[in-house]
C-alpha cells in the first residue's frame, strides 16, 4: 500500500510539472515532421478528386471542407516545427510543437476514417 501511495504521489507530481520545460531534440522533431508527410499527402490527393457524383472515386463537399481544414492544421503544425528548427537547428524544441503535430494527425486520421479516405 505504501508503494502505491508513493507511486501515486510521483505520478501526481509529474502531472503537475510545467510542460513547457519538456523538450525534444532537433532530430526527433525532424523525424516527427517526416513521419507525417504521407498523411498530409493523402489529404492533398483526396482534395484533387472530382466531386461526387461524377466518378467512381469522388469526394463530397462536406468531407472536402473538413479534410482541407485538417490538412491545413497539419501543415501549420509542421511549419511551426520547421521554423523553430530553422531559427536554431542545434537547440531542443518545446514538446508542445510536436504535441500540436500529433493532435493534428489524430484529427486528420479521424476524418479519413469518417469519410472513407483510403490511406
Amino acid at each position: 500500500m505504501l508503494k502505491l501511495i508513493g507511486a501515486l504521489t510521483v505520478a501526481l507530481t509529474l502531472a503537475a510539472c510545467n510542460q513547457s520545460a519538456i523538450t525534444v531534440t532537433p532530430q526527433q522533431a525532424v523525424e516527427a515532421v517526416t513521419a507525417v508527410n504521407a498523411i498530409e499527402l493523402t489529404g492533398r490527393n483526396y482534395l484533387t478528386w472530382p466531386l461526387c457524383p461524377g466518378a467512381v472515386l469522388c469526394r463530397t463537399q462536406v468531407a472536402s471542407a473538413n479534410v482541407a481544414t485538417g490538412v491545413r492544421a497539419l501543415y501549420t503544425a509542421k511549419n511551426a516545427i520547421l521554423a523553430a528548427l530553422k531559427a536554431d537547428p542545434t537547440q531542443p524544441l518545446p514538446v508542445t510543437l510536436t504535441e500540436a503535430l500529433s493532435a493534428s494527425v489524430v484529427a486528420l486520421q479521424a476524418l479519413y476514417a469518417k469519410y472513407g479516405v483510403v490511406q
